[in-house]
Order: C-alpha cells, then structure tokens, then sequence
C-alpha cells in the first residue's frame, strides 16, 4: 500500500484479516482519490474480498471512512500520549509535540482532508471537528501541567501559546521557508529557539 497509514488498523488485534485487508484498501484508495470517487467495488477489489463481506463489516461506505479516520486519530493520540509520559523536561517534550504536528501537517494537512472529504457525507468532516478540537484540548492539558509545574511561564496564557504553535506549524510548512535551511530539522530548530525565548522559563 502506498498510504503510509495502510497499516495502522493492524492495531485492533479483535479484527479479522478480511476486515483489516478492506480497512487497509479503503486507506490506500481514500488518500489517493477521495471518498466520494471511490467505490464499494473498488474497494472489495483491492482488499480481494466479495461485496457480501463487506457488507458483513460496514454497513455503507461512510462507514469505513470514518474507521479510517478513527485510525488516524488513534495514532495521533499514541503519539501525545507517548510524548506526555517521557521523563523529559518540558522544552523536550514541546520539540517532540512539534515534530509531530509537522508529521501530521505533512502527511494529512488541510490538503489531504479536502481532498478525502470533497463531495463526501458530512458525518465524516463533524468527525475531523470534533477530533481537533480533542486533540487541542490534549496539549493544552500538557501546556497547563508544565506551566504548574513552573516550566512555562505564568503570565503567558495557554491559548495564546497554542495559537502561536499551530501558526508556527503552519509557517513552517511553506515551500520558501524551506529553501532557506539546510533541512527540515534546522528550521524546526530556530522557530523552537524564538519560541522558547518567549513562552519558556529559561
């Protein structure tokens, strides 16, 4: 599978193996043209299983789309919680959380889910809504924690910080920035260099 969350639903071990091959098919097909272009049959036909035990598993397309989805969310949430449960001072911590939204940016940013969402039933964008709001709602958890623990600065409001997080993801995702580094990792180390100066205890 090109998708590289083609194997992400081998995580629910309590799947059968048609069900993980559909989920896995349906993965590849949805990065690569849509929900809405993509067909039950198309689907069947990548994962090599008859449309009956498709419907066995799923009761409609939608539905497997938000499995999808579902997979994706379980990742992002392994991944904070791994990051949350590091002995590492918080600045650490923080060049970790950042890493990872970049990862995400990359692989499935706003261009990706316009494209999967494009013509698509609305159940699955309300999904992507709620999921964001979850996942902020998850580092702002970690950001008051530190700030706590006096790692962040008090007088800083936390959403400040986050908003000036996610323009920084955003930032760091345009074409000309980067071809003013070296690398990736070089440019994630000034903006976290400014960052830190401003928002951290030194």
């Amino acid at each position: 599978m090109n998708s590289p969350f083609s194997n992400i639903s081998r995580m629910d071990r309590g799947r059968t193996r048609a069900e993980e091959r559909l989920v896995e098919a349906a993965t590849d097909l949805f990065f690569r043209h849509g929900v809405k272009r993509v067909t039950v049959s198309e689907i069947c036909g990548q994962a090599h299983v008859s449309k009956m035990t498709f419907y066995r598993h799923f009761p409609d397309k939608t539905a497997v789309a938000l499995r999808v989805l579902e997979n994706i969310v379980i990742l992002k949430r392994r991944q904070m919680r791994e990051i949350e449960m590091m002995d590492l001072p918080f600045d650490a911590k923080l060049r970790q959380i950042f890493d990872v939204m970049l990862e995400q940016s990359r692989v499935h940013g706003p261009e990706f889910f316009s494209g999967f969402l494009k013509g698509a039933d609305p159940a699955l964008e309300r999904f992507i809504e709620d999921e964001r709001a979850k996942s902020l709602q998850q580092v702002r958890t970690l950001f008051v924690t530190a700030q706590r623990l006096g790692e962040v600065r008090k007088d800083v409001k936390v959403d400040l910080i986050l908003h000036m997080l996610d323009a920084a993801r955003a930032a760091l995702a345009s074409e000309h920035l980067k071809s003013l580094y070296p690398d990736a990792p070089a440019m994630t180390r000034e903006a976290l260099s400014l960052f830190f100066e401003g928002a951290l205890r030194g």
